[in-house]
């Protein structure tokens, strides 16, 4: 406040809502609109006063929500915030383990455990926070075990197959493609049987994760004749058939 007139020296007196405070600096405990007055009284005895009124707002608070608290390296988890209470403007900072992080879309590049911060700070200086943990796992692979069948003739005819997932975030699906066709999904492949066609056949077991990662493997398997077998086979029977030509000819 600034005194101006009268004849000094004044005393000055400062009310909020009729109770006298101590001291030039009000803390407010509580929000709420206050009427806070000045009196002042020169060395005569001559008065003065002006009552400004003040408005106490709660202070702020944020709560976070993340669409994801486990996911994949790499792939995106989005982060919403909502404030409360607090004198706007409003000023939002997002840490990650104590970093800066300029975006409300967490993309992180290595596995691990990490810290997401919202830190909100209002218009007089208020100040709120909320915490949240994101464990980002490395992305998924996927192995495939095959034991394959056949008869004496044919080599390939069917094979047995088994996947098995490491990293990525459980639980998995998996979908396999024989010769480009879905013939199976599932929460798990252990010995799935399939009968293969003469030819190349490719199958892919696909695997997806619970946060969207991705992998997949591919065998290239080929089904034909045995060669070897028929070709002894063939040689057997021109032999007995030479053998057969000379006990004649004698």
């Amino acid at each position: 406040y600034t005194l101006s007139g009268g004849t000094p020296p004044y005393k000055v007196s400062i009310y909020v809502n009729g109770t006298l405070q101590k001291g030039k600096t009000i803390v407010f405990s509580s929000p709420g609109t206050y009427n806070v007055t000045i009196y002042a009284k020169d060395s005569v005895g001559a008065t003065a006063s002006r009552t400004v009124i003040v408005h106490v707002n709660p202070g702020p608070s944020v709560t976070m929500k993340l669409s994801r608290q486990v996911t994949d390296v790499g792939l995106p988890i989005s982060l919403a915030y909502n404030i409360t209470g607090g004198t706007p403007p409003y000023r939002v900072i997002v840490y990650v383990n104590g970093t800066p992080y300029n975006s409300t879309s967490l993309t992180l590049t290595e596995p691990g455990t990490y810290n997401v911060d919202v830190v909100v700070v209002d218009s007089v200086g208020g100040r709120a926070t909320a915490q949240g943990v994101v464990v980002v796992n490395p992305r998924p692979t996927v192995t495939v075990n095959a034991n394959y069948q056949g008869s004496i003739f044919m080599t390939n005819t069917g094979v047995s197959i088994s996947a098995m997932t490491s990293g990525g975030t459980p639980p998995y699906t998996y979908y396999v493609y024989l010769n480009g066709r879905e013939v199976y999904s599932g929460a798990e492949v252990q010995g799935l049987q399939l009968n293969l066609n003469q030819g190349t056949n490719n199958i892919t077991v696909v695997v997806i994760d619970s946060a969207g990662g991705k992998a997949s493997y591919t065998l290239s398997v080929v089904t034909g004749y045995n060669l070897i077998l028929l070709a002894g086979i063939a040689i057997v029977v021109v032999a007995v058939a030479v053998a057969l030509v000379i006990m004649i000819r004698k």
